[in-house]
């Protein structure tokens, strides 16, 4: 092999690809998530949207994996990823912006990286450099100057306490997820058998919290451009996303495929200023470029 082909091989490798794909599958997706829920009741939303996409991908893995089976051995451990990561995750996070401020919201989620890096680190899943500890760090303060720079700014307290430490909730069961998905992909040996059981259960989990919802539902307030925003999302953000993010995982480790994830507020608030008109702040660039240092730090890194 050529050393010029080396070099770019360590520049851009397929882990980096992948999560650069998420991350704009899930930047994209909190725009089309926010204009598909007129009419819906979220938690309706989610009860139909969720299991749509849990059996879009488990009909895929019937169709390309003949050892899709779980052993009972294995079972409750995905069933425990699913519920968590799938489950109290969606609900929280849906809970959290209709109770809290979605600059507050989406702060503490960003906060994810660092619970990851801990959690890994004391779970003896990751063995983390100084620079990768410093690479999420720098990256959590730039998704922090994002999010302070938007208009309104980060406040926790007052009428939107509750929905900040139901945020909190959701950031750890991310967190979790992410740590132990690891762990538990490489004990069952495929990812995507991995990711569609846990949907599965999560589906379950969505339906039942979902179902009181599904039943006052006014099914004659949705439009056409409502049901096709919650097939794009089904398809791409929770099908494609989390295939990808647990292939991702299984080959890295969650701290370092947890730090691209804070680059989706960013791309969130590029997308805003491109089609709807708002404008960055400096506070907001600033941001943006810590984030890039930090992920760029940590890939080098890990790259060694």
């Amino acid at each position: 092999m050529q050393p010029s082909t080396k070099i770019m091989q360590s520049r851009v490798s397929a882990v980096d690809l992948a999560m650069l794909t998420v991350v704009a599958i899930w930047g994209i997706n909190s725009a089309v998530v926010k204009s598909s829920l007129a009419g819906w009741d979220q938690l309706a939303f989610n009860a139909i949207r969720f299991p749509g996409a849990a059996l879009l991908l488990f009909a895929y893995l019937l169709l390309t994996d003949r050892q899709w089976r779980l052993k009972w051995s294995d079972l409750w451990r995905v069933a425990a990823l699913g519920l968590v990561g799938n489950g109290f995750y969606q609900w929280l996070y849906i809970e959290a912006i209709s109770r809290g401020t979605a600059s507050n919201t989406s702060l503490i989620i960003a906060m994810s990286p660092v619970v990851v890096t801990l959690w890994g680190a004391l779970a003896g899943t990751d063995r983390l450099s100084a620079w990768i500890y410093g690479g999420v760090a720098v990256s959590f303060a730039g998704a922090g100057l994002v999010i302070f720079g938007q208009q309104g700014g980060f406040h926790l307290g007052g009428p939107s306490l509750v929905g900040d430490l139901i945020a909190f909730g959701a950031m750890a069961c991310w967190a979790g997820y992410t740590v132990y998905a690891r762990g538990v992909i490489d004990r069952i040996g495929s990812s995507l058998r991995v990711t569609a059981w846990a949907m599965i259960f999560g589906a379950i989990t969505n339906v039942l919290i979902g179902l009181p919802a599904l039943l006052r539902q006014d099914y004659s307030l949705i439009t056409t451009t409502s049901v096709s925003g919650m097939a794009f999302s089904a398809v791409f953000s929770l099908v494609a996303g989390y295939v990808i993010y647990a292939w991702a995982v299984s080959r890295v480790g969650g701290a370092r495929t947890a730090i691209y994830l804070n680059l989706t507020p960013i791309l969130s608030a590029v997308i805003a200023w491109l089609f709807i008109g708002e404008q960055w702040t400096v506070l907001q660039w600033s941001g943006a470029l810590f984030v890039v240092v930090g992920v760029t730090v940590t890939k080098l890194e890990a790259a060694k």
